[in-house]
């Protein structure tokens, strides 16, 4: 169904368009995350050969939490080489072409911006669309890579935007996708309110000492 929507060939055709990133130079890149970027996820800067990548104020973005989760990197403040921030923009880019290609076809919202407070944990974040469809809502997560790297940290934002929707808004989600540029990949359930808090508390508790210092005085 979702295919029927957004077409993988025409997916591909965004990716190869949003490969440009990997050629600009370093200010480019600057210029256009301090442009573009979701302003929720911190700001960046420039250093000789890296980037440093730092959070704002006492609210975490649950991209930061699912990071932490996949890829073993929890920090407040983050370096970057140049690679990393090329794939970063990238994505940003490869989101505003889909959202350019594809939002005058569907009756959509795009980059909704969600926040709640669970256990002392400010959580932000921006779902990436949700789907309107024979009232039913849909939502979906984007991501400009197809790895299985990828996917299973797409699946873990999903289920956790899903789940805030659930038990802290109005909105009834029927289905939930994670969609590649070659793959569309559909996500089982939302984690329940006590999977939910229990991982919040869990991670929470699980921040090293250096990093809880440093939030906790932020």
């Amino acid at each position: 169904m979702i295919d029927t929507f957004f077409p993988i060939n025409e997916r591909l055709e965004i990716l190869r368009k949003s490969n440009i990133m990997f050629k600009v130079d370093a200010d480019t890149l600057l210029k256009f995350w301090r442009r573009e970027a979701d302003p929720t996820r911190g700001f960046l800067i420039k250093l000789n050969n890296y980037f440093v990548l730092v959070n704002h104020d006492n609210s975490i973005h649950i991209s930061d939490i699912v990071r932490d989760v996949i890829y073993n990197e929890r920090r407040s403040i983050l370096v970057l080489d140049k690679h990393k921030v090329r794939i970063l923009s990238r994505g940003i880019l490869y989101h505003k072409l889909f959202r350019k290609r594809f939002a005058s076809r569907i009756n959509a919202v795009f980059e909704i911006p969600i926040a709640c407070s669970i256990d002392d944990v400010n959580l932000v974040g921006t779902i990436d669309l949700l789907l309107f469809l024979d009232d039913e809502v849909h939502l979906i997560e984007l991501k400009s890579t197809s790895t299985e790297t990828s996917v299973n940290f797409g699946v873990l934002q999903v289920k956790m935007y899903w789940s805030l929707l659930e038990y802290f808004t109005d909105v009834i989600v029927s289905s939930a996708y994670v969609v590649t540029p070659k793959h569309t990949i559909k996500v089982d359930r939302p984690l329940s309110r006590r999977e939910l808090i229990r991982f919040i508390k869990t991670w929470k508790r699980d921040l090293d000492p250096v990093t809880r210092l440093i939030q906790e005085n932020i």
